[in-house]
């Protein structure tokens, strides 16, 4: 029997994988991800709404207006700093939060197929115990680790009404996988029969979505953006004889944004996202994925707001090309959270640089983002700093 234990979360640094990101992916479902590119991200991680080309993935309207075939990807890599307890780590990762081809067809409309992130599973923690085996104290110490996530597959179609007016739908799936695996060790035991172990259990991940969207233009120099997004079940299917079944109910999501011409060179956006997590509160137990590394209180989860804004200069030009400039500002609230611990938010500040030649503001012949931020995240007994780049381009065909 257990006669004392001790809880040591520390982030395993490089011994995790790649894609490694927060300890705050350890409550619920993981951590919120935004399928934005980097301008999006440096404007303060507006999903719509915004004048010129930006193909988040909150508004199947906004692909409306492009006229020549095109994609579109996007890389995230980011180094965080975490304190915990006394106790301090770092991790690095990358992710992949967006890559998006569209096709315009005859004339009004534009067909798009969108791969996105959603939720971050990946973390990692050693947990110290002290057990009673026989009648030999041992110490014990288990590595466990979170490997998977949650990612958005969306086949929309966007038609321009209007010049100045669009309408948008998209449907997919979200889908992932989860892998959690411990592996216990007595690192001061003499006695050879007790060797260290590993234990592994997988889930496979689905639910359906359907989104909804419009854009129009109320002025020349005016844009307002909306999209709806539901999310039906996620049904988590244990693919090894230890991981049980599991559902939860996925949130409506409405976002929502608008950007404007200040000056001739000068555009301001702002914008946001509520979510309607708490649907799922009641699906959470304290075993729910934790027959490894569950927290020893019940999880529960919240509605959340995300919203953010900026400024974007273009008076940098040189013959047919442009190297906008921007500033921004983006805070988060993050659904999940142990039972009497306070909920997790995050802020950044951002700053981003473009790259436009020739084409339209919808259908440049190449676009390059580049997006800096600053931040931090902060609830429980953890605090966290990151750095985290964002780096997109876009080709269209002519």
């Amino acid at each position: 029997m257990r006669r004392a234990a001790t809880l040591t979360l520390l982030c395993l640094g490089a011994a995790l994988p790649a894609r490694a990101q927060s300890l705050y992916s350890t409550r619920g479902l993981g951590a919120p991800v935004t399928p934005v590119d980097a301008r999006a991200r440096a404007l303060g991680g507006l999903q719509t709404g915004l004048i010129g080309f930006s193909l988040g993935m909150g508004n199947p309207a906004d692909a409306a207006g492009v006229v020549y075939r095109g994609a579109l990807a996007t890389i995230q890599p980011s180094t965080r700093n975490m304190e915990l307890d006394g106790q301090s780590s770092s991790v690095s990762g990358t992710r992949f939060p967006l890559a998006r081809v569209l096709f315009p067809f005859r004339d009004r409309f534009v067909a798009s197929l969108g791969f996105g992130s959603y939720l971050d599973q990946t973390w990692g923690v050693i947990r110290e115990d002290t057990e009673v085996l026989g009648d030999e104290s041992v110490r014990v110490q288990d590595v466990v680790r979170s490997t998977g996530g949650i990612s958005q597959v969306r086949l929309g179609v966007s038609y321009s009404l209007a010049p100045s007016l669009a309408v948008g739908v998209a449907g997919g799936l979200y889908v992932g996988g989860l892998e959690r695996q411990v592996t216990r060790s007595f690192p001061d035991s003499a006695n050879a029969n007790l060797a260290d172990f590993t234990s592994r259990v997988t889930w496979s991940e689905r639910a359906p979505l359907l989104s909804i969207g419009a854009r129009w233009d109320p002025a020349s120099i005016v844009r307002i953006g909306a999209g709806v997004t539901w999310g039906g079940t996620l049904n988590a299917r244990g693919d090894t004889a230890t991981a049980l079944d599991r559902s939860f109910r996925l949130p409506l999501e409405v976002t929502a944004g608008a950007s404007a011409i200040l000056a001739p060179q000068l555009l301001l956006a702002v914008g946001g996202t509520w979510a309607g997590w708490s649907r799922a509160a009641d699906d959470f137990r304290t075993e729910a994925f934790g027959e490894f590394g569950a927290p020893a209180a019940p999880i529960t989860a919240r509605n959340t707001f995300d919203v953010g804004g900026g400024l974007e200069y273009t008076g940098l030009r040189s013959e047919n090309r442009v190297y906008p400039i921007r500033f921004g500002y983006h805070r988060a609230q993050y659904p999940f959270f142990a039972q009497g611990e306070s909920a997790a938010n995050e802020w950044s500040v951002s700053s981003g640089i473009g790259y436009r030649i020739a084409g339209q503001d919808s259908s440049p012949v190449v676009a390059a983002d580049l997006a800096v931020e600053r931040g931090g995240r902060s609830g429980g007994p953890l605090t966290e700093s990151f750095w985290r780049l964002t780096a997109s381009i876009a080709l269209f065909g002519r």
